[in-house]
């Protein structure tokens, strides 16, 4: 992440880069030495791989040709062995090629010291805020709250409702590629939950589930996107790049791998399920969206359900009471101190927008100001190098919202913009507790080898077990 800052560096500053040049030193050598030693690593990896197929397969030969023929089973039972010497040896040629080696051990044990201060630090404003937190002062305000914070969605459930997607049942013309949260909201949210005229999150549940995750996402990336980085939140992965694949046809797959970790009934807050569409913007498309396949405008409820918008009364600081959708930030922070595990969930688009949206902005700057744990979830880890130097140039005066009184709102509650934009780029890059951390040489990372590796010698040691 760090090199990629500074080669955006280099190559808007000429002079530097003659300077270097002409001084006969190379920034970018300890680079290439560290990438020749990963690449002699990985070549190592290879060989292991290479070898071990080869050594099975003499041995697999010799044992069937001399031992099976003589001893039956029992040189059937010895026909076992080498195969599950070879995954062993799979098992280190994964983490051979894993990359968790590049890093050199004194790295890897200052990144780990570094992650368990910032995690005692975090705790620590976790627990004052949880102290110090009060209700708002509308008893009428707090109860809305109360009542959206019971609107999650269980991994089991969400799945579910996507393996609808396409079918007869549901939205039959949706494409993965193609549709957005907006497109799907619009044309299988609403017309699912209208009958009930309730939030879809308590329609598909049954009753009030209270969330585990806040998920922050923008309504305009591809729906598959956001199931796949919630997926991915729930199994421990850094970007949704595996939980995207899967979700194109293996979905059994991924509900095996969620029931396998524990946390298939691990619920998230979803607005797009969990506020009440009916009692909103159910009944208008004022943009006139369109579908991208059918290019036909987006249907409109005929629902006669109340409405509620920021200025519906009654209000209060002239804000409404009963509306839904202005009241995400004081549930999050309700959640969060009624509840010390509470997390936050951040989808990355793969086009960065989600870093011009005002209220998305606000949900990342107020879970970081109350020490809520933020988990990123980009669509792969050179997505956040490729995009770091537009990130650094984020204002909050540039951010966007659906409504522009909603910008204002926000901007309006800011007294210092100048001050406000230098925290908003502490938040994302600072190399201590920054969102936007470099990913290299990270704790996570060397967790994710040494499962992959466990994971393989576990079905080694199966097979052996099931064999004898």
């Amino acid at each position: 992440f760090k090199s990629t800052a500074r080669r955006h560096s280099s190559s808007s500053n000429n002079n530097n880069s003659s300077s270097d040049s002409d001084s006969g030193s190379d920034p970018m050598q300890p680079q290439v030495r560290r990438a020749v030693a990963s690449l002699r690593v990985q070549v190592v990896g290879v060989a292991v791989a290479s070898m071990s197929l080869f050594v099975v397969f003499l041995t697999s030969a010799f044992v069937f040709e001399f031992l099976v023929s003589e001893q039956g089973g029992a040189g059937l039972m010895l026909l076992s062995i080498p195969q599950s010497l070879d995954r062993v040896a799979n098992s280190i040629v994964a983490l051979l090629l894993s990359g968790a080696l590049d890093c050199p051990a004194s790295d890897v044990r200052a990144a780990a010291a570094m992650s368990r201060a910032q995690e005692k630090q975090r705790r620590t404003g976790r627990e004052a805020f949880m102290i110090s937190w009060q209700p708002h002062p509308d008893q009428h305000w707090a109860r809305k709250v109360v009542e959206l914070s019971q609107r999650g969605i269980t991994l089991d459930v969400l799945l579910d409702f996507y393996g609808k997607l396409g079918t007869a049942s549901l939205m039959p013309h949706f494409s993965a590629a193609l549709h957005t949260t907006d497109d799907v909201v619009r044309q299988a949210i609403i017309p699912a939950s209208a009958a009930e005229a309730r939030a879809h999150a308590e329609v598909l549940q049954g009753g009030p589930i209270r969330p585990d995750r806040m998920v922050t996402y923008i309504w305009a990336g591809l729906f598959s996107t956001l199931v796949a980085a919630v997926v991915s939140d729930a199994l421990g992965e850094t970007d949704y790049l595996l939980a995207a694949h899967l979700l194109k046809g293996d979905l059994d797959t991924l509900r095996n791998m969620l029931l396998g970790q524990g946390v298939l009934k691990r619920a998230y807050w979803i607005c797009a399920f969990a506020v009440n569409q009916h009692a909103g913007i159910c009944s208008a498309n004022p943009d006139g969206k369109v579908d991208p396949i059918t290019r036909v405008q987006h249907p409109v409820c005929k629902c006669n359900h109340p409405k509620a918008f920021n200025d519906t009364e009654p209000v209060f600081e002239g804000k409404s009471i009963p509306c839904e959708m202005n009241k995400f930030t004081d549930m999050m922070a309700y959640l969060a101190a009624t509840d010390r595990e509470f997390e936050q969930v951040i989808v990355v688009d793969p086009s960065f927008e989600l870093f011009s949206r005002a209220w998305c902005i606000a949900e990342i700057a107020l879970a970081k100001g109350i020490s809520m744990n933020q988990n990123l979830k980009p669509n792969s880890q050179q997505d956040l190098a490729l995009h770091a130097d537009e990130l650094r140039h984020l204002r909050v005066q540039d951010m966007k919202s659906s409504r522009p009184e909603d910008v204002q709102e926000i901007l309006d509650g800011i007294p210092d913009h100048d001050a406000f934009n230098e925290q908003l780029h502490h938040m994302m890059f600072d190399e201590k507790s920054g969102l936007l951390r470099a990913w290299w040489c990270s704790q996570q990372r060397m967790e994710q080898a040494v499962r992959l590796a466990s994971l393989r010698f576990a079905v080694g040691t199966a097979s052996l077990r099931a064999l004898f």
